[in-house]
């Protein structure tokens, strides 16, 4: 039955079965396919581009208006002459209250580099009163040990000197 509604298509005009205009029976292009290919190409490749072109170009004015509506965001600068008593009172303790904090946190760490500073000078003369007490004692021990004496093992200064010698007698009966 025949229906007006449809659009039927019964191939290219004056084209036999099994016949290709644009591609050989090897699958391989005609000359007018070739030609056919590349101008689809060029086309698709065109369209792309423009494509591409469109976005650049809504990219740049976006970014644009951001630009022009954060300048316009911004409060603008006046000259001290356009300002009122109050603008020019509140524009001084601003930088007032600025320049006292920045003073506050130099006088802070400067006082953290100072007290470092002596904790190490205290450490260092720590070191070496001990380092020298210590040298003392020991050359007093073999001094002693050497020439036999006996101190008073009663006092503090005794006591070391004894523990001393007995530690050189012990070390150098091991050593023969």
């Amino acid at each position: 039955m025949w229906q007006y509604n449809v659009l039927e298509h019964d191939g290219v005009k004056n084209q036999k079965w099994g016949i290709r205009r644009y591609q050989n029976s090897d699958g391989t292009y005609t000359p007018l396919g070739l030609e056919r290919r590349r101008a689809e190409y060029r086309r698709k490749m065109r369209g792309k581009l423009d494509e591409a072109k469109n976005r650049l170009r809504e990219e740049r004015t976006r970014r644009r208006e951001n630009r022009v509506a954060a300048r316009k965001d911004q409060p603008r600068i006046k000259k001290t002459t356009e300002m009122s008593d109050a603008d020019l009172r509140r524009a001084t303790e601003r930088l007032n209250l600025e320049n006292n904090y920045i003073q506050a946190m130099e006088r802070r760490h400067s006082g953290q580099a100072y007290a470092r500073d002596t904790l190490r000078q205290i450490g260092r003369t720590a070191a070496t009163t001990l380092a020298s007490k210590m040298t003392a004692v020991a050359v007093d021990a073999l001094v002693r040990q050497i020439a036999n004496v006996t101190v008073d093992s009663n006092s503090d200064f005794g006591r070391v000197i004894n523990e001393a010698a007995n530690a050189a007698k012990k070390g150098g009966n091991d050593n023969q």
